[in-house]
Formats: C-alpha cells, structure tokens, sequence
C-alpha cells in the first residue's frame, strides 16, 4: 500500500512532554517594532511633542510611592506582577469567571473589539462598555457566541451595552464585531480560549495572532518619511486584559508579559501631558485646548502617541532603578502595563477636573 498509512507516535515514559515555544525573537516580535518605531518617531517629531527625563524621574517616583502605598499587603514592599495582574478584576467591571474561561476571554475580545473613541457621544466611558458587555454576557451568555457576532448590526452593538442611543460610529463597531466573530469561527473552531491557548503563552505571540486575524486591530501609521510606526494598541491591551482576567494564570499565563508597552490612546497621554513627562508645542497644544480635532494618520497624532510610548519606558525605566535602590536584587520587574494603568486610572479619577487638561481629540478606530 502506497503510500503508507500514517502511524501516531507514541511518547516513551522517559520522554519529556512537549514544552511551549520560547518567545518570539525579538527582531519577529511586534512589541519589539511598536519601542523602535516610536522612539525613531518621536526623536523625528520632538518639535510636536517632547519627552521630558527629569519630569519622567519624577513620574517614576510618584507612581513607586503610590503603587507600595496601595499595597499594604506586601508589607510596605513594590506589588509583584503576580499581585498586579490580580488588581485589574478588582474593581468588578469586567466579567470574571474562574469556572468559565471560555466566557471570560470571550468577553475580553468583545470589549477590546469595541474599546475606541468614545468621546465624541460626550458621556459614553469605559465602564460602560466594559459593564453592559458584562450584563448582556451574565443575562445571556449566547450573545457574545461567535456566531452571534458574525452576524452583528448596529442595533445589535449598542444592544449589547444597552446605551439609549446610537453608538459612536456605530456602524464600524458593528464591522469590527463580525470581524470577531468570523475570525474565531474559521480559524479557531468557534472558541476565544482556544485563541489565547494559540499563543502558546506568549504575550508577544498573541498580539502577533490578533494582528494577523483581525485587520481591525492592526495599529500602524506611517510616517512623512513613508516608514511605518507601530502602536498595536488594542492588540496588546487584549494580551494584558487576559493577563488580568485570570490573574497572570491559567489563559493568562504570558511568560513575556514585560514586553508588552504602554497603551497609546487619549487618556495616558493626557496624563503624562498633566504631569509635564511630555509637551505639546504651542500650536499643538492651541489646537488640544480648542477642542479641534487631530487627524489620524497625522504627524501631530503620531508624535503624541510616540511620545507616549517612550516616555512610558522612561517612567518604567527610571522606577525600576529607584526599586533596585531600595529594595535591592529582590525588587519585582517593572511593567509598562503596570504604569499606563496607573497613568489611566490617575486620568480617569480625575476626568471632571478643569485643571487636568484636555485630551486629543482624533476619530478613529484603534484607540
């Protein structure tokens, strides 16, 4: 018989089982393009947007005291990774289900899907995104099915975060939802678990796996120099929002987790404009304070961005030298993920407020 019928191998005793991939080298990793690219960018548009170091050490020490404040638990001592990961389903926003992963990470996709520009409704925030995807996906958990998205309607997404009226281009969420939904179905038999179980624990491997899967999330610019400019961001934040979910265990066990970067959208930069860690020019700053609109795609728009992702490493940089002073060989990494929740929790707390001043305002879809 010709030819001949395949045989399974089986694993003699001995044998170690199959162990995952390391990550990705760092000249195929996408985090690795998103800190390069940024820093050319924002070394080329430093008249737009400066980064400031000294206020950046500032920054660093500001966040340190704050995050060890917070955390009595670890006894006066800088949260580990392992308790920050554990703080992002803290505030209950979000759907957590320890005994439903396949839900839980679902849920992730749907709000990072949707998760961009929201400021031109006026009222529409975050946590109303994150809780109506929540309260539609408790009260009916067929609503976030694959395929229920593969067929999802205007109507359908503002449904689903039971919002009064028309969603902000609403139209294109809905694209973006159906977008989902075929993508899982065709390429990962209907399950969002089985996605993340792709990456093979690699933080770096999933941001590449939802670039290449969904073109919604493929966040790049290019540049007056014609060269592209990553940002990934709404790739990367479904790798630290699945790091979160599960408590950087489980789905969400990225042993490259400090590769991801900051998370480049309006209210980060906002912080770090409020905490002088980056500035605007005159001209920009003018048009921010007017309430005019910068176009994607723009130079304007991608030296704020830029900016925002190096100036986060220069935090994270400096408040990792400053553990290392204090807390000597034993001191937890620092994450980038970990100073831009910081960064955005300190924003939003204080969104009201005439002092902060204001965000960009730009109409797109990645953040």
């Amino acid at each position: 018989e010709w030819p001949p019928p395949q045989r399974r191998r089986r694993r003699r005793p001995h044998q170690q089982p199959r162990r995952r991939h390391p990550p990705l080298p760092m000249m195929d990793c996408p985090l690795a393009l998103v800190r390069s690219t940024c820093a050319r960018a924002a070394s080329k548009l430093a008249h737009l947007v400066a980064v400031d170091p000294s206020r950046c050490e500032q920054l660093a020490r500001d966040f340190v005291d704050a995050e060890t404040a917070s955390s009595p638990a670890n006894d006066g001592l800088f949260p580990s990774p392992h308790h920050v990961a554990r703080q992002w389903a803290a505030d209950g926003m979000h759907l957590v289900d320890p005994s439903n992963p396949e839900l839980t990470a679902r849920c992730v996709l749907v709000v990072d899907a949707l998760n961009w520009c929201f400021w031109p409704d006026g009222e529409l925030e975050y946590e109303h995104l994150a809780g109506g995807v929540k309260a539609s996906a408790l009260r009916d958990p067929s609503l976030v099915s694959p395929e229920r998205l593969a067929t999802a309607t205007g109507a359908y997404a503002r449904a689903l975060l039971s919002w009064p009226r028309a969603l902000p281009n609403e139209e294109e969420r809905a694209r973006l939802l159906r977008e989902l939904g075929a993508a899982l179905l065709a390429r990962f038999g209907g399950s969002a678990a089985a996605l993340v179980r792709a990456s093979d624990g690699s933080a770096s491997r999933l941001v590449a796996l939802i670039a290449d899967a969904l073109p919604g999330f493929r966040d790049a610019a290019v540049d007056g120099e014609g060269r592209q400019v990553f940002f990934y961001k709404r790739a990367q934040i479904v790798a630290g929002d699945m790091w979160g979910a599960f408590g950087g265990e489980g789905l969400g066990a990225f042993g490259d987790i400090a590769r991801i970067t900051t998370y480049p959208d309006y209210r980060v930069p906002q912080s770090l404009l409020a905490a002088g860690a980056i500035s605007y020019s005159d001209a920009l700053m003018a048009k921010v304070r007017a309430g005019e609109e910068v176009r994607a795609g723009s130079e304007e728009e991608i030296a704020i961005r830029a900016a925002t992702v190096v100036a986060v490493e220069a935090v994270r940089e400096a408040a990792s030298r400053l553990l290392a002073e204090r807390e000597g060989a034993g001191a937890p990494p620092v994450l980038a993920t970990h100073v831009d929740w910081y960064l955005w929790r300190w924003g939003e707390e204080r969104r009201a407020d005439a002092k902060l001043p204001p965000f960009h305002r730009c109409r797109t879809v990645f953040y």
